[in-house]
This record gives C-alpha cells, structure tokens and sequence, in this order.
C-alpha cells in the first residue's frame, strides 16, 4: 500500500515537471516571437521616419515650388499629396504596430499595464510641410 502511494506520487511529481517544462518553452517562444515583432515594427516605423516620409515630404515641396513658379500640374500635384498622406498614414500605422508588439511583450513578459517601457518608440521629429 505504501509503494503504491510512493509510485502515485512519483508520477504526479514527473507529470508536473513535465507540464512545467512545457509551460516555459511555450512562453520562452512566445517571448521570442512577441520580441521579433516588436524589431520588425520598429525597423518599419524606422523607414517609414527616417526615408519614406522625407522623400514624399520633399516631393510636395517640389510640386508646390513648381506651382508657385506658375508650373500648375494638377495631375502632379495631386500625386504629391496623396503620397505624402499615405506615407504619414504609414507611418501612423508603423507606430501602433510597434506600440501593439511592445504591449504584448510587456505582457507576455508579466509587466502590469502601467509599467509598460515605451521608450523604444520615439516620437517622430519630422513635420512635412504646412
């Protein structure tokens, strides 16, 4: 009878252990993934700041210089804007994506809401033309 409750103990013992390891791969990977998506939405918002947004920034004042200059292009300037929007655009959504991965890593990693570092996620300096 006593070997028995040994041996039922033992089990139970293998079977927790083994349900912990489990646990740990588990949330280790999902650290990791939670970790990469939050480096692919920096790289991207990251872009989006330092290249896209400037070059189609550059492209309005390129077409406004030219309307100002008596060279109205409708057509070129209305291409002008529509990039510039859809690059700010981007870059909005470049930010709530970096935002999102480094809130479900502070999560995944047991950091309470409040206490959520966002200092990887930099305010952008660039303002395009008013």
């Amino acid at each position: 009878r006593n070997r028995q409750g040994v041996a039922e103990a033992i089990a139970g013992r293998d079977l927790a252990r083994v349900e912990l390891e489990t646990t740990i791969e588990l949330q280790t990977s999902a650290l990791a993934i939670a970790q990469a998506r939050l480096d692919g939405a920096t790289r991207q918002r990251e872009v989006f700041e330092s290249i896209i947004a400037p070059a189609t920034d550059e492209q309005a004042v390129e077409a406004n210089r030219l309307a100002e200059l008596g060279e109205v292009n409708a057509i070129l300037l209305l291409d002008a804007f529509v990039r510039q929007y859809e690059a700010r655009l981007g870059l909005l959504e470049a930010r709530l994506a970096e935002v999102k991965a480094s809130s479900r890593l502070a999560e995944l990693a047991g950091d309470a809401p409040s206490a959520i570092d966002l200092s990887n996620v930099k305010a952008t300096k660039h303002r395009g033309p008013r």
